[in-house]
């Protein structure tokens, strides 16, 4: 899997050399092995050398760092949703999720610690010993749900859809419990979602906040969500530059022209069309190496 990363690096720096824009081909390329650098760290963490109860108690202080970060945001997202109310104003999806300029980038991080949130409300994760400490981490699901609903996340409800389905059937009744707390929370999401932000500003005379009423129009008319323009562009890139792509970060330019997202929203596509079609396989090599390992 190192090899096929390394590759896969090696040649993402030769495509930058010979792009259009070096400067930000080599941006998105270092903001990339940044991210390889701390998966790495995180993946040492959970399987470094050591007793059980070590390698347990690091994963148990890592969800909880998740946990925390999901509570400090939960504290700013709910001071903007105040702030709308009592202002009675019709707020913008950047208002409903803070910090982000894209709510897309939020569903993100939720796609993994939603998933970290309900392990931490299982006495078998070590950290929630009493029933108030567990009842507050699913509480806390619950509102990362609701904020899911609020951004109509269709990605990663779908994702952790997938994710239950995969671990049910490979491990059965040792993974209800951890599948109870998903399913429930959600359901406790969905509730709070239509009572603060459909139930509340109809009651003020405002429209419902958040894109979830609007998602599933626009799914149905085009179930592509526009995005065959997008795949059309990436597919022109690779057959224009199949070798080495046309430089990372550099799909962004050319959708300028379709005056669309900065993405295909297919990352085997987006590493094609950007990096070449060498290193999409390079990628896809060492993805398949960790899963193998994972397994």
């Amino acid at each position: 899997s190192a090899a096929w990363l390394g590759l896969w690096l090696l040649l993402g720096i030769v495509s930058g050399t010979q792009a259009l824009s070096p400067r930000h081909a080599f941006y998105e390329w270092g903001s990339l092995t940044l991210l390889i650098v701390l998966a790495l760290a995180i993946a040492g963490e959970w399987t470094a050398d050591g007793d059980a109860d070590h390698v347990a108690a690091r994963m148990r202080r890592m969800a909880l760092w998740c946990g925390y970060g999901c509570v400090a945001y939960m504290f700013l997202a709910m001071a903007y949703y105040l702030i709308t109310v009592i202002g009675r104003v019709q707020p913008s999806q950047l208002i409903l999720s803070p910090g982000y300029d894209n709510h897309r980038f939020l569903n993100h991080v939720q796609t993994i610690s939603l998933t970290f949130l309900a392990w931490l409300a299982l006495p078998a994760a070590g950290v929630a010993d009493h029933s108030a400490h567990r009842a507050m981490w699913w509480r806390m699901a619950a509102v990362w749900w609701m904020l899911l609903f609020v951004t109509g996340g269709r990605g990663t409800v779908f994702g952790i859809g997938a994710a239950v389905v995969v671990v049910l059937a490979l491990y059965g009744r040792q993974a209800w419990p951890w599948t109870r707390v998903l399913l429930t929370s959600a359901l406790a999401g969905i509730i709070a979602y239509l009572l603060l932000y459909v139930a509340v500003p109809l009651a003020m005379g405002l429209k419902p906040f958040g894109v979830l009423q609007g998602v599933a129009e626009p799914s149905l008319v085009d179930r592509a969500s526009g995005r065959l323009d997008l795949w059309r562009l990436a597919w022109s890139m690779i057959q224009s530059h199949p070798w080495l792509g046309e430089g990372p970060l550099h799909f962004a330019h050319r959708a300028m022209a379709l005056k669309a997202n900065a993405h295909p929203h297919d990352w085997l596509l987006q590493i094609a069309a950007e990096w070449g079609v060498p290193a999409v396989l390079a990628l896809t090599a060492a993805l398949a190496c960790g899963v193998m390992a994972l397994w």
